[in-house]
This record gives structure tokens, sequence and C-alpha cells, in this order.
């Protein structure tokens, strides 16, 4: 069941995007006659698909891969049947939260370098334009994590950790990037940490929990909107 949007709105300060590159101009929006929509990204995209479509119009297809999209490297791999294969108008994506895995266990070392993400998300931004020209792309930033409770979650396993200081230094690298191209960003990552994150973060200070997926899903939504007329 959907929060009533006026009750929503007490959990959080700001509701704003921290968008950069072509928005406001006029020249790239359009009017939506059952046009598609491509979400990309990991479980944090899967958790909130859902809610997006709640908050744009009928006639607007979303699609996204039954799958978890990963880290840049999967994502790059994949891209010719998630991109080419699945044409879009618009495509909202993100990946970083799989990039800076730390394997092992408190190692320190990111699964895909600083440098190499940088190097896969740019080869990713410009596949989307060479295939799908007249596509509109949407950048997601990573969303945040508790360094606390995501080792907590992993401490039996000692699979991988996570470090919110790495989404930070991988959300400028990827800001830097998009900038450079004139691809808008959608700052999720500042939309989290303006909210209560104990009402929409999970114990293991990575995923959502039902709001906080009904909420990145209107926010999703709302970047979104900012291309129709």
């Amino acid at each position: 069941m959907l929060v009533a949007k006026h009750s929503r709105r007490k959990f959080l300060w700001n509701t704003g995007l921290l968008i950069t590159g072509l928005l406001g101009s006029s020249a790239i929006s359009f009017e939506f006659e059952n046009k598609k929509v491509t979400l990309l990204g990991d479980s944090i995209r899967k958790g909130y698909q859902s809610y997006v479509g709640l908050f744009l119009p009928d006639n607007v297809a979303i699609w996204g891969p039954e799958e978890n999209t990963q880290h840049s490297v999967h994502l790059l791999a994949n891209s010719p049947r998630w991109i080419k294969n699945q044409p879009a108008d618009i495509i909202h994506l993100n990946s970083g939260l799989h990039d800076i895995k730390n394997i092992p266990y408190h190692s320190r070392k990111p699964l895909v370098s600083a440098e190499l993400y940088a190097e896969n998300i740019e080869r990713i931004i410009k596949y989307i334009h060479f295939c799908l020209p007249e596509c509109i792309i949407i950048w997601s930033t990573t969303t945040p994590v508790n360094d606390e409770k995501a080792l907590a979650t992993h401490e039996s396993t000692q699979d991988f950790s996570r470090y919110n200081e790495d989404v930070i230094k991988y959300n400028e690298i990827s800001k830097k990037i998009m900038q450079r191209l004139g691809i808008p960003v959608n700052d999720l990552y500042a939309f989290v940490m303006k909210a209560d994150r104990k009402l929409i973060m999970k114990d293991d200070g990575v995923h959502f929990t039902d709001l906080g997926n009904e909420l990145l899903g209107e926010q999703v939504a709302n970047s979104i909107r900012l291309f129709i007329k």
C-alpha cells in the first residue's frame, strides 16, 4: 500500500534533485506517447523499480532487467542486451555498490578500481549514445552505506565489505564525468542523506525498506518527468 504523499514528506528535509548538465533545456523535452524508459542498476534499482511507474503517466513503459546489473564491468559487458536490444527514449542508470566491494573483507581494495570505474562508466554512456543517439540519459549517484551495519552484516561470512567513503569517492568521479559529457545527474545519495535513514534504510546498512523504495521510486520518476512537456 502506498503511503499518502503528505505523510511521506515529513520524513524528508528536501525532495529536490541535484541535477547537472542538460536540465532546463526545452529542446530535449518531448511529449510522451507510449514512450519507453529503461532502468539499469543493482539491487537498489530492483527495489524501487516497481514504484517508478506509479508516479508517471500510464502510457510510459518501464523496463529493467530481472537480474542485478552488478558492477560497471558487468554492466558494460551486458550493454548489448540491456541497451542495444532494448531501445528506450530515456535510460536512468547507476553502477557503484558492487564496484566498491572490498574483497577480501576489510581489505580496503575495491573490486573495481577508481580508474577502471571511470573508464567503464564513460564507455557505457558513449555506448548508449552510439546505439541510441536520441535517447536521454540520466545518471544516478550511488546511495549511502552505513559502515557499521554493513560490516556487521558480512562479519560472519567475511565475503566482502563496503565503506561509505568509497561511495563518496566514486560518486564524485561519476559526477565529474557526467558534467563533462553533459549528462544530468539524479543525486540519490544526497536525497537519502537528507531523509530519516532510520525509517527508510534496512538494518543491513545498504538496502531500503518499502517506504524507502517508494520514496526512491518517486524521486527517480521526478527526474524522468523533468524531460516531459
